[in-house]
């Protein structure tokens, strides 16, 4: 039973709010300013209730601040170490890689790098990169629209199994209830077969070859190479130094971060190369979306404080038949909906005790959600920044894309549940 007039206050500020969010385009409201609203009002009705004390309530929210505040820190780590390798031009090498007459290969090549650098640099980053590397390539709309979302299927799939790749992914590490290794192993082959499938179904699409290359080939400098090099290292150091020192990932990231700022210190003393250097480079960051994810944040915290996340598990468990559906639909939903606050608002429901740390069905909610966004584009962020980067029609890739993105689904799905959970 919902506690009158609270919680029903409440639940409606978090309906409205996410409502916003989600016709950002329609009501020209940033949804960073909708859900650091929504949050923050949250929290305001939430200690307005008169069962805790001033104390025990400062308490509960220094808690959720706490773990928030972590995921943060640790998202703006990773942005900044993202734009020092693009600042230095470091993922120049791949347009060389690209330079393909058949736009079959082009594809294919396109979608590995999709796959493998999103588990490292994260998918919604190497779909921006490759997607404007791919304007450069295919003067053809309707070739860019579609190995541009060959793109964001694959990098969406890559980013699922690792827990650097993707938000939700990165959410699901950080709070505990994955670990990096289980991730990795577990959903690495899932993955891989949506991404394969999905290429797959896409390259019948495309025929012929480019009519030309509009670039002629770039050697990438050595400091370029080592600069690209050194970021990678520090990503896939986190995972590493939270197994051995038990360090929470934000440290490992932030490890990183100052070797980095070390090394182009030293590198770019002169003044005509400070825009290099990452006090200046911090300038450039977009942080809206960090913004974005503290009020969903905050949010969510709030909805589980006031117990509403717990009673609606208890609903979802009781209507369905296992955890396996639930997850499933994950997927659905977070074609339609956020995949971020879908996430947090699974991880606020059911709680450790219940489905411990590798539990399936976190390990597939990270893949659902992850890989389910791309069902439909908006559903995922690195889908918007898609669609806003190349004016994809949502109509043109629902009949064409969102097909062929539902079947890989299913197959990667099928592959976890019968050849990895057996579940």
């Amino acid at each position: 039973m919902l506690n009158a007039p609270v919680d029903w206050l409440l639940i409606a500020i978090c309906v409205v709010g996410y409502l916003f969010i989600m016709f950002e385009q329609s009501v020209k409201i940033g949804k960073a300013t909708s859900a650091l609203l929504m949050g923050v009002i949250a929290w305001i009705i939430e200690f307005s209730r008169t069962k805790f004390s001033h104390e025990e309530k400062s308490e509960i929210f220094g808690e959720h601040l706490s773990n928030i505040a972590q995921i943060i820190i640790f998202i703006v780590g990773v942005l900044t170490i993202v734009e020092v390798i693009n600042s230095h031009d470091g993922f120049r090498f791949i347009k060389n890689y690209l330079a393909e007459k058949s736009k079959r290969k082009v594809l294919w090549i396109a979608g590995a790098f999709a796959f493998f650098l999103s588990a490292v640099l994260g998918s919604l980053t190497m779909t921006i990169v490759l997607v404007a590397l791919i304007s450069k390539i295919a003067e053809n709309v309707e070739d860019r629209w579609i190995i541009g979302s060959g793109i964001l299927l694959a990098g969406n799939a890559g980013g699922a199994f690792s827990p650097v790749g993707d938000i939700t992914s990165t959410m699901l590490w950080i709070g505990e209830q994955l670990t990096s290794s289980r991730m990795v192993l577990d959903l690495f082959v899932p993955s891989l077969v949506c991404a394969v499938i999905a290429l797959l179904l896409l390259q019948w699409r495309l025929k012929g070859n480019f009519p030309s290359i509009s670039y002629e080939e770039e050697k990438i400098s050595p400091i370029s190479f080592a600069i690209f090099c050194l970021g990678v290292g520090a990503i896939l150091l986190v995972p590493i130094m939270k197994g051995l020192t038990g360090l929470p990932p934000f440290m490992g990231i932030l490890l990183g971060l100052s070797v980095i700022w070390l090394v182009t210190d030293l590198l770019h003393r002169s003044e005509e190369k400070a825009h290099l250097t990452i006090p200046r480079i911090i300038t450039k960051l977009d942080l809206r979306g960090a913004i974005f994810f503290l009020g969903i944040l905050l949010a969510i915290d709030a909805l589980q404080t006031a117990g509403i996340l717990g009673r609606l598990a208890k609903t979802l468990l009781a209507l369905a038949p296992s955890p396996t559906w639930i997850s499933l639909s994950t997927a659905l939903v977070s074609a339609v909906i956020d995949n971020i606050p879908l996430t947090a608002g699974m991880m606020g429901m059911f709680p450790l005790e219940q489905f411990p740390t590798n539990h399936f069905l976190w390990q597939l909610l990270a893949y659902s959600a992850g890989v389910g966004g791309s069902i439909l584009l908006i559903g995922s962020a690195t889908g918007v920044a898609f669609m806003s980067m190349e004016k994809v029609p949502l109509k043109w890739y629902l009949k064409n894309i969102s097909i062929p993105a539902l079947l890989a689904f299913v197959a990667g799905f099928l592959t976890y549940k019968f050849f990895i959970c057996q579940c």
